[in-house]
């Protein structure tokens, strides 16, 4: 894990970040998805951009789920911004791995400590693109096969900034959102309360 100088600071809470929307991105199908290969992630902002998966047809994509999925790295420490069920903690990596350790719950729509344990630590393969964007592999099961999936988490300077253009065909970002609740809010520290309630339909 590298550092870039003056991204963020060390010492990561669930104070050190909110962020809520009401966005969604999408789901491109292909017929083979990345190999991990790890390597060496930047401090900073990364957002949810959209999801490799084999499936249906290559060459199309859909919509997928919301967009309340980020992360803040600094250092070897990160904050996962996941809506009422965020964490903070220790990030480290071994070759194509990527292992967090959580010790605190958070809510990232109110930048504080949730109640409950941390969930126990996860480790998933990795890769770093050469846009400095980060990748993490999971699965899925369908029909009883089970299938390779890449979430691709864009390295963003603002969270709730929209991409120039989405392409239906061409993986990218795909942040984007034509809900009626439309909206987003980032802060270091908590996010517009107000704003939050809106997109969550309050």
């Amino acid at each position: 894990v590298a550092n870039d100088a003056g991204r963020v600071a060390a010492g990561l809470s669930c104070a050190s970040y909110g962020f809520c929307n009401s966005y969604s991105v999408r789901d491109y199908d292909v017929a083979q998805v990345p190999t991990p290969v790890g390597g060496q992630i930047m401090d900073g902002l990364y957002r949810i951009g959209y999801t490799f998966r084999v499936n249906g047809m290559p060459g199309t994509s859909s919509r997928g789920g919301y967009a309340e999925d980020a992360f803040l790295i600094s250092g070897s420490e990160y904050l996962s911004l996941g809506g009422g069920s965020g964490n903070v903690g220790a990030l480290s990596t071994s070759g194509t791995e990527l292992t967090m350790t959580p010790r605190s719950s958070c809510a990232s729509w109110t930048a504080t400590p949730s109640s409950g344990s941390p969930r126990a630590p996860y480790t998933k393969p990795y890769s770093v693109d050469s846009e400095g964007n980060l990748l993490m592999f999971g699965s899925s099961t369908s029909g009883g096969i089970k299938k390779t999936t890449v979430d691709v988490y864009v390295r963003v300077t603002s969270l709730c900034k929209e991409p120039a253009s989405i392409s239906q065909t061409n993986p990218g970002d795909s942040f984007f959102s034509n809900a009626a609740n439309k909206g987003c809010t980032e802060a270091s520290g908590p996010p517009s309360q107000s704003t939050c309630k809106y997109v969550h339909g309050g």
